[in-house]
């Protein structure tokens, strides 16, 4: 022993062990501090730290259980060192809320008989009810049961820890907020999507059932307009408003003797007769405004050189004329006779009126002759009758002396 420690009293000496004792604790406080912070900042995850902050507090407090109470979004969650965790309702008892509300660590004693610990050295057994808070603001309130030291004793020595695991727990939980709003959001872009998908898939199913089934209208249609094209009687026509044949029946080869090949997708104002070739251009204009046009005759060429008459009902429907025609070459014709029959037969009947024009002119002549002639005769008559009035005579034309009397 030194002179310095025989200077000391034995109270001095002891002080000096007290202090040595607390300084080596602290020294072991902040060591397990420093662990424990390195353990939690090492944890990823909500559960993780949360249950990486548990553990590290029970291994270096003490107790048989730790419970954390904690809130995201104004939702209560529960969670403990054994690895339970749940939804809340409400806070289990008013401790609990009250140090929530309040901020301020509370601590609960209980006779050690009380609880179910196995150690019997201890008398008394101390619960801690305290707040995380990260800036002021609670974050979590942690229930530490059944320790053998009362929250002065140890609680002092831990700040830096509750106040790194208020900032770690701050940070998961607003993370956590924030990916379970954007999990919420995905869940519903995803369920929405899900349906938008659903009822495009469905959309395509009704869509494929109807083009199938307006494909078979359409083929139905298409082979009964084949068969009517095929089958028609008239010369039936789909051209355009340029002038050029775009489909045709097969009675167009029998009008004017082309096969349908070298008619369809040419130009017919080659085929026009050039004395209708005006008359045609205007009733394509017309067609063109999308005016009707009925009853249409113009000339077309027949592959023997002769000219056809086609007498035309067309519709028009945007750049394309529908049009149906006959073939009128033979009413034309017997037009024509007729036409030619008229014109002999008024020669005829002019040169019968001349005729009879002259021969009534002779008649006159001759009546006026007759009518001089009987003129004539009454005179002398009438002399007669003078004459045998003078002699004193019946007159033997008395008819005639009374007429001219009347």
């Amino acid at each position: 022993m030194t002179e310095q420690e025989k200077q000391l009293s034995s109270g001095e000496i002891k002080e000096l062990q007290e202090r040595a004792k607390k300084l080596a604790m602290e020294k072991s406080y902040l060591q397990l501090v420093q662990q424990m912070i390195t353990s939690i900042g090492e944890s990823s995850g909500l559960e993780n730290v949360i249950q990486s902050m548990l553990t590290n507090t029970m291994n270096v407090v003490g107790g048989s259980n730790l419970k954390i109470y904690y809130k995201i979004d104004e939702q209560l969650y529960y969670a403990d060192v054994m690895g339970e965790s749940r939804e809340l309702e409400t806070f289990p008892d008013e401790v609990i809320a009250r140090v929530y509300n309040s901020g301020q660590a509370e601590e609960l004693e209980a006779e050690f008989d009380q609880t179910r610990l196995q150690t019997p050295k201890f008398t008394k057994a101390y619960t801690w009810i305290y707040p995380l808070l990260a800036n002021n603001e609670v974050i979590a309130v942690c229930r530490l049961e059944n320790l053998s030291m009362d929250l002065q004793q140890i609680y002092g020595q831990l700040p830096a820890f509750f106040n790194f695991s208020a900032m770690v727990l701050k940070n998961e939980i607003l993370g956590h907020s924030h990916l379970q709003k954007l999990n919420e959001q995905l869940e519903v872009e995803v369920t929405e999507r899900k349906a938008r998908e659903s009822d495009l898939k469905q959309v395509k199913i009704t869509l494929e059932q109807t083009v199938e089934k307006r494909t078979a209208e359409l083929k139905e249609k298409s082979d009964e307009l084949n068969l009517f094209f095929s089958s028609a009687l008239d010369l039936l026509c789909i051209a355009d408003s340029e002038g050029y044949f775009r489909k045709l029946n097969p009675e167009w080869e029998k009008a004017l003797g082309y096969p349908l090949r070298e008619l369809e997708g040419r130009k017919f104002l080659e085929l026009i007769h050039p004395d209708d070739l005006e008359s045609t251009l205007q009733a394509i204009a017309t067609l063109s405004a999308q005016h009707p046009l009925l009853n249409f005759s113009n000339r077309y060429r027949h592959k023997d050189g002769s000219y056809r008459w086609l007498e035309w009902r067309s519709h028009p429907v945007g750049d394309k004329i529908y049009a149906s025609a006959r073939d009128i070459t033979e009413l034309k014709l017997a037009e024509e006779e007729i036409r030619r029959f008229n014109s002999e037969l008024e020669q005829i009947v002019e040169e019968r009126t001349e005729k009879l024009n002259e021969t009534n002119k002779r008649l006159e002549s001759f009546n006026e002759l007759m009518a001089e002639r009987e003129m004539r005769v009454v005179e002398v008559k009438q002399e007669v009758n003078l004459l045998s009035q003078k002699l004193g005579q019946p007159m033997p034309y008395k008819e005639v002396w009374d007429a001219l009397q009347e």
